[in-house]
């Protein structure tokens, strides 16, 4: 199955009309990725880092940080004053994580012990809280221990 804006790029933009008062003409100075709604990612992280009981300065660890729920709660969580220990793999992850502003950076790829890591990072005690972003399940059954 081909859907459009998912497993095939296109969102069948030519073929939509609407009233003006419900669009926004993105100035031609803008970038379209700056110009985005955030949409279903952007206020499922907020809501978690929200309702998560954390203050300025807490640790929270993001699983799965270099995706596309991640890589918004790392801007999120930053926002709100907390550090972020950011878990992904790869290089290209680790780049985006630390340029978004993440204070610490774990590969689950290279890293044998994920929550003894975590732990190490958040004072020897470990994260304030988890906000897991991403579908693997190792990612949710950790999270407790992070």
């Amino acid at each position: 199955m081909k859907l459009s804006g998912y497993t095939t790029d296109g969102t069948f933009q030519q073929y939509v009309v609407s009233w003006v008062n419900n669009v926004t003409p993105i100035p031609d100075n803008l970038e379209s990725e700056e110009a985005a709604s955030l949409l279903c990612a952007g206020v499922t992280v907020y809501r978690a880092l929200k309702y998560s009981r954390t203050l300025p300065n807490d640790w929270v660890v993001l699983p799965g940080a270099g995706g596309g729920l991640g890589h918004l709660a790392i801007q999120y969580a930053k926002t709100m004053g907390l550090r972020v220990i950011a878990i992904d793999g790869g290089e290209e992850k680790r780049h985006l994580c630390q340029k978004l502003g993440a204070d610490a950076w774990i590969d689950y790829t290279t890293t044998k012990d994920i929550v003894g890591a975590v732990k190490q990072i958040a004072d020897g005690v470990g994260a304030h809280a988890a906000v897991v972003t991403t579908a693997s399940p190792s990612g949710y059954t950790q999270a407790v221990d992070y």
